[in-house]
């Protein structure tokens, strides 16, 4: 109870009850004795509050203030970082972290900093308490030692996102004028009562760089009290992806206090991070023949082999298709689909049409797309009337003029009319022969 106090010790001598001599010197060095107080404020030393993020070398700077020390004299602080839930020490490959710094007393009061560096990313999340120990030639003489000292105390958040479209419920969404992207912040390891801000913006995955839209960076964030140490908030990206077709976009997150950052999640590998905008490619084909032409007949298989990009290996989609005429861009009233399940992120999958082509004769048929989760949200269309991957054409029957066979009629009535016509041609010639000798004897 006397911490942080210098005592002096009077004296006085007595004989058969009466005071004989006396020692009462307020200032004498030899009646002195100090009582030293320490007290300390721990705080990352990079942004100086009591936050430090997950870092492989964190460093804490411990400043240790004391008062009543003997001036002139040397002293070593030692200290060491507890967990503050079970009030043990913190054990890193079975070592506690403990720092120390030996210093002269310049006055009775100061202050000191004790340095804590260590791998704080194999922590996270965690509450850690600095506790301190003052030793005068090998002697403790003050401990400040208090697992529920706000002063000593830091925290190691740790945070974890998870992206999902809001349409779908899953990393996987279709490209559009108006997506929404809800990232839940999952965090670990704050300050209960303190006022924190988590920000994200949504990057590109094959690039690493910012997802762009009309040149400007696609963010989202929220600011919020945290009722508990763990806890999460969710932040909503809404944005125009319909260029994203084909793409996968990861968000990073970042949450400050008191406008520091304290905690990240950036990894562009993470799959809970990843959104998905699936891309397909569809090719039409008749199944007899392979080729562009289909067949005439009342049951003609059309394959169309649809060729996808970016879906999610083990999960079930659906792919329905329907057959257009390409001059009015109606339907043609024959649809078909296919159920599979990915086995990987790229691959193919087959739609047949069967169906009566006689009736469609001269027509050119485009068949359109679209891929469907199993809770039928649309994913990812092709419907594309000019691409000739996705057209096939019926041709017309020909018309075979008859053939005339078995005539066994005489060619006498055609060679008399012959005749006839020769005969005819020669008197015309000998009429015109006479006419002519006439005139000119006259």
């Amino acid at each position: 109870t006397l911490a942080g106090n210098t005592t002096v010790v009077f004296e006085t001598l007595y004989t058969e009850g009466k005071e004989v001599g006396r020692h009462h010197e307020i200032d004498d060095e030899g009646q002195t004795v100090y009582i030293p107080e320490i007290h300390t404020t721990a705080a990352d030393q990079k942004n100086g509050i009591n936050h430090t993020e997950a870092n492989e070398k964190a460093t804490i700077v411990d400043t240790v203030y004391y008062s009543h020390l003997l001036p002139g004299k040397e002293y070593t602080v030692h200290g060491k970082l507890m967990d503050k839930k079970t009030g043990e020490s913190i054990l890193i490959d079975g070592k506690e972290i403990t720092a120390s710094t030996t210093f002269t007393a310049e006055n009775e009061e100061g202050s000191v900093d004790v340095i804590f560096t260590f791998d704080a990313s194999i922590l996270a999340p965690k509450t850690v308490v600095a506790f301190e120990y003052l030793e005068y030639e090998g002697i403790e003489i003050a401990v400040h030692e208090d697992i529920d000292d706000e002063d000593q105390t830091v925290y190691i958040p740790k945070i974890h996102t998870t992206a999902v479209g809001e349409d779908t419920q899953d990393h996987i969404e279709k490209a559009k004028n108006e997506a929404v992207i809800v990232d839940t912040v999952s965090y670990e390891g704050l300050e209960v009562g303190r006022e924190y801000t988590v920000t994200g913006k949504l990057m590109d995955k094959e690039t690493g760089e910012p997802i762009l839209v009309n040149g400007e960076e696609v963010t989202a964030g929220e600011t919020f009290t945290a009722e508990t140490e763990d806890g999460s908030i969710d932040i909503t990206f809404t944005f125009d992806s319909s260029a994203l077709a084909g793409k996968k976009i990861v968000a990073f997150e970042d949450v400050t206090y008191e406008g520091i950052s304290i905690g990240t999640h950036e990894d562009l590998t993470d799959e809970d991070q990843t959104i998905s905008y699936p891309e397909i490619h569809t090719t039409a084909a008749d199944q007899a023949s392979g080729s562009k032409t289909m067949t005439l007949g009342s049951s003609v298989t059309l394959v169309d082999t649809v060729t996808y990009k970016g879906l999610t290996a083990g999960k079930t989609y659906v792919v329905k298709g329907t057959i257009m005429d390409k001059a009015s861009g109606e339907t043609i009233g024959v649809t078909a689909e296919t159920t599979f399940t990915a086995e990987a992120a790229d691959g193919s999958v087959e739609v047949t049409f069967t169906f009566d082509t006689t009736q469609l004769q001269g027509k050119t048929l485009v068949v359109f797309e679209t891929l469907y989760d199993t809770q039928g949200n649309p994913i990812v269309a092709h419907s594309d009337l000019n691409d000739e991957d996705q057209t096939v054409s019926v041709p017309v029957q020909p018309v075979i003029p008859p053939v005339v066979t078995g005539d066994d009629s005489s060619p006498m009535p055609y060679v008399a009319g012959l005749t006839v016509a020769l005969l005819a041609a020669v008197a015309i010639a000998i009429m015109l022969i006479r006419r002519k000798n006439k005139h000119k004897l006259v």
